[in-house]
């Protein structure tokens, strides 16, 4: 029997058919050959022996996760078998559910996207992950009577989605995830918008007079004057401070300090240009990359040292109680790290994920 005759064997609930039917004919459209049982098992076949055809011939397996899905036990033995077999396994999911039993074990910690509540808005990411899984394996012959555009891949993340947004995982102690967009951009090399410290709109104007989160009051004491935070000293998370979860919500928020810093400690950083755009890579311990475009910062007006300067808000203040600096991201051609600047300061943020 022939190898590979599928790219893609798809395991699905039946309940989730709608979706399944979508996803199929927009991978087959661009040129992936697709198995789902519900068409390519003839009438009178043996099921289990289908199935198992069907994934020795399949160069990979996409699981449609779902609610429905997660109380199904029959694909529990199509995704053992995949992974037996050592075949890629890439998990879109359509409903907010997490993995329970053997899909937790199974599909818990590798490649999933993020697609709720609208598929069909993420068929490109979906199409686009798949040939990188596949892509590579075939011939140069191939690609071109299918239709393959070349792919450059020069690190080894396929970005994950979370609300739309991509991440890399960086393999960093900690587990957590990087953005490969700052917000309010749509491609890593753009810098996006700027903000002042715990602000959540851009603005045409950075300068002290028109800071929004620090209000001063009289009071008695030795200084006769002070300051009084409308916050914490921390914003991260707080939809209400912090841009990345205002903006792009989910489990989105700005880095703390310490977050930054272990960036810092753990990551290789390449003063280099994406597009044209001065910037460093930040290489992770697993050898994954995200790229931060030095975006400079905005004083008054005026952007400063773009194309010098990587500065990015950490979502920690700096300093003590009447202090009115907050920690930031610095990198310049080979030095940097996590220093303290004034908050009203418009400068760029990078979200991350847990």
């Amino acid at each position: 029997m022939e190898r590979n005759k599928y790219d893609v064997f798809i395991s699905y609930s039946s309940k989730n058919q709608k979706v399944v039917e979508a996803m199929c004919a927009y991978l087959e459209q661009h040129k992936v050959r697709c198995f789902v049982a519900y068409r390519d098992i003839p009438k009178g076949v043996v099921w289990a022996k289908a199935i198992v055809e069907a994934l020795d011939e399949s160069k990979m397996m996409v699981v449609v996760f779902s609610e429905e899905f997660n109380m199904s036990d029959q694909v529990d033995r199509e995704i053992e078998l995949a992974s037996e077999d050592k075949k890629p396994i890439l998990t879109f999911r359509i409903s907010n559910t997490m993995f329970k039993g053997a899909k937790k074990y199974y599909l818990k910690n590798i490649n999933w996207i993020d697609a709720f509540p609208n598929p069909e808005n993420l068929f490109d990411s979906l199409l686009d992950n798949v040939a990188k899984l596949i892509g590579f394996s075939l011939s140069e012959k191939e690609r071109q009577e299918r239709g393959y555009k070349p792919i450059q891949d020069n690190n080894k993340q396929y970005p994950k989605i979370i609300n739309g947004h991509e991440y890399v995982d960086l393999g960093l102690p900690s587990g957590l995830k990087w953005a490969t967009c700052n917000v309010g951009a749509n491609k890593p090399e753009e810098y996006g918008d700027y903000f002042a410290w715990g602000e959540t709109e851009a603005k045409q104007e950075y300068i002290s007079e028109n800071y929004k989160n620090v209000r001063v009051i009289r009071k008695k004491g030795f200084l006769g004057i002070g300051k009084k935070e409308k916050f914490g000293f921390d914003i991260s998370g707080n939809p209400q401070y912090d841009v990345a979860r205002k903006n792009w919500g989910g489990s989105w928020r700005m880095p703390t300090k310490d977050e930054m810093q272990e960036l810092v400690d753990y990551c290789e950083w390449e003063w280099t240009e994406v597009n044209g755009v001065k910037g460093s890579n930040v290489i992770g311990p697993n050898g994954n990359c995200i790229f931060l475009p030095a975006a400079g910062y905005r004083y008054g007006t005026s952007l400063k040292f773009d194309g010098y300067y990587v500065r990015y808000w950490s979502s920690t203040r700096d300093g003590n109680l009447y202090d009115d600096s907050a920690g930031y991201l610095y990198f310049y051609n080979g030095d940097g790290g996590v220093y303290g600047s004034g908050r009203f300061y418009g400068q760029t943020v990078r979200p991350i994920t847990e």
